[in-house]
């Protein structure tokens, strides 16, 4: 069985370790002689070959029918384990979430989705929506103040009297055209805080097709956990 050792002058006793891609680590105190190494091994053998067959299950497997909205796509979520720190990488068919290996099993559930996916979705919003909000707001010739992001179940977006923006971040889920709609009637708010005939002229002008989103909205829009 092949392993790898490292020395530690704090070890007290012999431990070992399971790495992600199978390897066996043993880590001992100063000067304990390879039998005793071996001998440890050996009477952990029937673990340590349970833990290395688990680790090859798990390094690159899809999690029952998980999956990930971004921008109205459907990606399959694909569930890895990694020694370095937890990320998300998004390719063109699939996100992979490479979650870092503390020596157990994956187990992931979607409605409550390790911060790592949180973080890389809401990052995924603010550089989408801030970057498409400074483009509309010059289309449509006004000024808002600064913008802010949270996780609202009834609101995708206001706008304050102070011309404050706010989004969710969810909408990262939505098409593109569904989250531009949203930006457009927040950043009509601006002119109108009101939701008058005037607001609509405004919105409609700048989304000719924002009946359709809105009514998305309504429609599926809470279906996004």
């Amino acid at each position: 069985m092949d392993y790898q050792i490292k020395v530690n002058s704090r070890s007290k006793r012999i431990t070992l370790k399971i790495k992600s891609n199978g390897e066996l680590v043993i880590t001992t105190p100063p000067l304990v002689p390879k039998f005793l190494i071996k001998k440890f091994i050996e009477q952990n053998k029937s673990w340590i070959q349970e833990k290395q067959q688990q680790r090859k299950e798990n390094s690159s497997k899809f999690i029952g029918e998980n999956f990930l909205y971004l921008f109205g796509k459907k990606y399959p979520l694909k569930i890895t384990q990694t020694t370095g720190p937890s990320k998300v990488i998004l390719k063109k068919a699939e996100v992979i979430l490479n979650i870092h290996d503390s020596g157990n099993k994956i187990d992931f559930d979607y409605t409550n989705p390790p911060m790592v996916l949180t973080r890389f979705i809401k990052n995924t919003a603010q550089h989408y929506i801030t970057k498409k909000t400074a483009s509309i707001a010059k289309e449509m010739n006004l000024e808002y103040k600064k913008i802010s992001f949270k996780a609202q179940k009834t609101r995708w977006g206001s706008c304050s009297s102070r011309g404050n923006l706010n989004f969710n971040w969810k909408l990262a889920h939505f098409s593109p055209a569904v989250i531009d709609y949203v930006i457009v009637h927040e950043l009509a708010h601006r002119k109108h805080m009101n939701h008058s005939r005037s607001f609509w002229q405004l919105v409609e002008k700048h989304q000719p097709e924002y009946r359709i989103h809105r009514g998305w909205l309504k429609r599926q829009g809470s279906s996004i956990d």
